[in-house]
């Protein structure tokens, strides 16, 4: 579903942190921009829910939310794999992905959310696909996710936090050679490999 205007938000340990977000044909602009910062307490604990439920109030009252949001899913907690498989028709990639997810993932397919990504660089022929696999349970999504209808706040999509940094690495920066990116949180660093249009993920 394409929105024009959308809030994306970003609920961590320690802060929260939301910008509005406004695209018009290929331009994006920024129309505002919000934090609040909370002490930092486990996420889950009732604390933790407190300290965001009560930010998520404050951007809400003091901005209007009324768009649609984009939340990031924190790294930890989710599951991701790089594998080759046999190159293949692509009518069949979804039937191979699914069996490849079925034998990597450490959790029963109806238990989790998950996608696939196909790495997108050129191979000679007959050569191995690099497909990257993420997941996330859905028990975990629907707990995160809690922190937001609770205050009335409907989210449209949900990504993976370092999914987001890798694709400002690749769009925005676009790096001529490879690159190592940290993302450093409260309690968590993801760290992400960059080389053209393969990259892979700790």
């Amino acid at each position: 579903m394409a929105f024009h205007t959308i809030w994306s938000v970003d609920l961590g340990k320690s802060a929260l942190k939301a910008v509005k977000l406004h695209r018009d044909k290929n331009n994006i602009e920024i129309l505002a921009v919000d934090k609040v910062d909370y002490p930092l307490t486990a996420r889950g604990s009732v604390d933790g829910n407190a300290e965001a439920n009560d930010a998520l109030s404050v951007v809400r009252g003091r901005n209007g939310v009324r768009e649609p949001l984009v939340v990031a899913h924190p790294g930890q907690g989710t599951f991701s794999r790089f594998i080759k498989v046999p190159a293949f028709d692509a009518k069949k990639v979804k039937d191979m992905v699914r069996y490849e997810a079925s034998q990597q993932i450490p959790f029963p397919l109806d238990e989790v959310i998950w996608d696939h990504h196909v790495v997108d660089r050129e191979y000679m022929a007959g050569e191995e696909r690099e497909i990257g696999l993420f997941a996330v349970r859905k028990e975990a999504i629907d707990d995160f996710l809690l922190d937001f209808t609770s205050e009335g706040m409907s989210v449209e999509m949900l990504t993976i936090g370092y999914l987001g940094v890798l694709n400002f690495v690749l769009f925005d920066i676009r790096p001529d050679e490879p690159v190592i990116v940290l993302d450093i949180g409260a309690s968590h660093t993801d760290l992400i490999f960059v080389d053209g249009r393969r990259f892979w993920i700790q």
